[in-house]
């Protein structure tokens, strides 16, 4: 019976069709440039500064000087990796609870189980508790 079970994590995840960016109203788009002259080292310089803040260039420059608050585009390499790690608890926790539904089933028909349900239930606490520490990170204060 637990041969039915998927540990492949990829294989429950349903394929998602990317949806179009709604459009921008005419006051929303973007057409105006300004242009700047730096040496490499402020150029190098400014690029890890956005890098670092997960930000383009562009939109540092707005933020910095228009005090606008931009939208980040990507993580930070930190904030990424949390992210992936609380992914991967998901798909660790939802395997554990697939093992511990067949179990149940098993007690129920009066068969043998060689896991103790004490032993899921601690991993289950375990795998909840990381992650809600893991979430308490990510929110903390913490964007990009």
């Amino acid at each position: 019976m637990l041969a039915a079970l998927s540990l492949n994590p990829l294989a429950a995840q349903p394929r998602l069709s990317p949806m179009p960016r709604p459009k921008k109203t005419i006051s929303e788009r973007r057409t105006k440039r300004v242009e700047v002259r730096l040496t490499e080292a402020e150029e190098k310089a400014l690029a890890t500064l956005a890098s670092d803040g997960g930000l383009s260039i562009s939109d540092l420059i707005r933020k910095v000087a228009l005090g606008s608050r931009p939208m980040a585009r990507k993580a930070s390499p930190e904030r990424a990796a949390f992210i992936r790690g609380l992914a991967e608890l998901g798909k660790v926790g939802s395997n554990v609870n697939q093992i511990a539904k067949v179990m149940n089933s098993d007690l129920a028909a009066h068969q043998r189980v060689s896991v103790s349900g004490d032993l899921i239930m601690a991993t289950l606490y375990a795998i909840q508790t990381l992650s809600k520490n893991l979430i308490k990170h990510l929110t903390d204060g913490h964007s990009g």
